[in-house]
């Protein structure tokens, strides 16, 4: 019984370090937004974000969360062409406990990178602080990530200043 009892405290684990997005735990989840009606011509757009998630253990107390999201965008440009490519990069970096409690925190800053083809990225580097909170209780996982970031250097042909 203590064999079944200790497997599935194992399972009730990994499961919710898969759903936690600052785990302590390699992953590599995929997101696939397909926005209807855009532009003029009421076409859709589909962006496809892989978002690979990477520890680091900094010592005893705390881990540094890498979280990056690499979009991959189609757009309608036009009445018939589409645009297609890699977007910007967004890399977060969260400061973690090592040892979580019923809250989860994570303190960092998120960095946009330019790597989007015309059309598709900002073609400007942004910065700025970022914070994640979550719990989980009962199977569920609840929580917010809240981020801004602003331009600091990069092309005035796409936007003139960024700050979301």
């Amino acid at each position: 019984m203590a064999q079944a009892d200790s497997a599935e405290t194992a399972s009730s684990d990994l499961a919710n370090k898969i759903q936690n997005p600052i785990a302590s735990l390699i992953s590599i989840p995929f997101q696939n937004n397909l926005d209807f009606n855009v532009g003029p011509f009421d076409r859709n757009r589909n962006t496809l974000n892989i978002q690979p998630v990477v520890p680091f253990s900094l010592g005893e107390k705390y881990n540094l969360i890498t979280r990056t999201i690499i979009p991959i965008s189609s757009l309608p440009v036009g009445m018939d062409d589409r645009s297609t490519g890699i977007g910007d990069i967004n890399l977060s970096l969260f400061l973690t406990s090592a040892k979580p409690k019923k809250l989860i925190t994570g303190y960092g800053v998120a960095i946009g990178i330019p790597t989007g083809k015309t059309g598709i990225g900002l073609e400007k580097w942004t910065a700025g602080p970022s914070f994640i909170a979550l719990t989980q209780q009962n199977g569920w996982t609840i929580g917010a990530l809240v981020q801004n970031t602003w331009d600091f250097a990069g092309s005035d042909d796409v936007v003139s200043d960024v700050n979301f």
